[in-house]
């Protein structure tokens, strides 16, 4: 054994600060930074107009979710399309075929714009 070096005793870990923690994936930022208080400086507009009080903090998912129901409330389509499709259910595509295509062509292009 070298010079200076002591064997741990039984039971002793060679890590007393145990196991390094494993590395964050983007989902769990995410949810985590979701999790945040919102600063305040971005929160103010909505609380004006959703008549939020100052005493009630948000967190960044509810102000993220206030300010997309804001842009929907001033007419912004691609705001408008994600409530609707998360309220209502998102409409199916129809593909109308005429003039005698043959159905393994139009299975072909569906196929392609599914991927």
């Amino acid at each position: 054994m070298p010079k200076g070096l002591i064997p741990w005793k039984k039971g002793q870990s060679g890590n007393p600060a145990g196991r390094p923690p494993k590395p964050k994936c983007i989902p769990d930022l995410l949810r985590w930074s979701g999790e945040l208080e919102a600063p305040e400086a971005l929160v103010a507009k909505m609380r004006a107009v959703f008549n939020i009080p100052a005493s009630q903090k948000l967190t960044v998912n509810e102000a993220t979710i206030l300010r997309s129901r804001m842009e929907a409330l001033n007419g912004d389509s691609r705001h408008l399309a994600f409530w609707a499709e998360r309220t209502e259910g998102k409409t199916t595509d129809r593909l109308e075929v005429s003039g005698g295509t043959k159905l393994e062509i139009v299975e072909e292009i569906v196929d392609a714009n599914a991927h």
